[in-house]
């Protein structure tokens, strides 16, 4: 029964539903500002973390990327080369060309998302230290809150709890969305996160 309620039903659209979207509908443009990396991500990372260790994100991302797709041959079958017999047929041309372009776009941005992902990693210590140190604090705001007979509404707990999970499942988004995903999008999302986790804790009925 939980799994069909409209709670559980937000999860799977922001989690999963959107970004199966976003992937398989985005590569149909073909521009490629909207896959790569923009020197403005990069940069903002590169100050932010320094020189070794954003070498090192470049270089784990890349290794990543090499191993779960290249090596394991998946990234080769979606090539065209296998049709390049084809090329003397009319029709065959621009259904190879709109076949290698689509595979192509899909293939940078899945490097993007992997680079992100690495660059999320670095922040997923401290943050989450952050996160809870705000829930724990929420958790004995509680605690006060029932022994001097104060009331929580569970509305309250409801909505913010709702609120958590879709900034958490559009954070998921942001692995692919076509902008630069800067540190101000990290720093932004995790005080939001933490502030909704203080009121969740605080708002919470036994």
């Amino acid at each position: 029964m939980a799994a069909n309620s409209r709670f559980f039903s937000h999860i799977r659209i922001w989690i999963i539903a959107i970004p199966i979207i976003m992937v398989t509908v985005m590569p149909l443009v073909d521009l490629d500002w909207i896959y790569t990396v923009s020197s403005t991500e990069k940069e903002s990372n590169f100050q932010l973390f320094g020189d070794e260790q954003y070498e090192r994100i470049e270089q784990d991302t890349q290794s990543q990327f090499v191993n779960w797709w290249m090596k394991s041959g998946i990234y080769q079958k979606t090539l065209d080369e296998h049709r390049t017999g084809s090329d003397s047929f009319t029709v065959g041309r621009p259904v190879n060309g709109f076949v290698n372009s689509y595979f192509g776009n899909l293939w940078k941005m899945i490097y993007r998302a992997q680079y992100r992902l690495h660059v999320a990693y670095q922040w997923l210590l401290g943050g989450a230290i952050f996160i809870a140190a705000f829930m724990f604090d929420g958790w004995q705001q509680r605690n006060i809150k029932l022994k001097t007979f104060g009331y929580s509404h569970p509305l309250k707990f409801h909505v913010v709890t709702h609120a958590m999970f879709l900034i958490l499942g559009f954070s998921v988004t942001l692995c692919f969305i076509p902008m630069s995903v800067t540190p101000m999008f990290m720093l932004t999302g995790t005080t939001v996160i933490a502030a909704l986790g203080w009121k969740m804790m605080e708002s919470f009925q036994a």
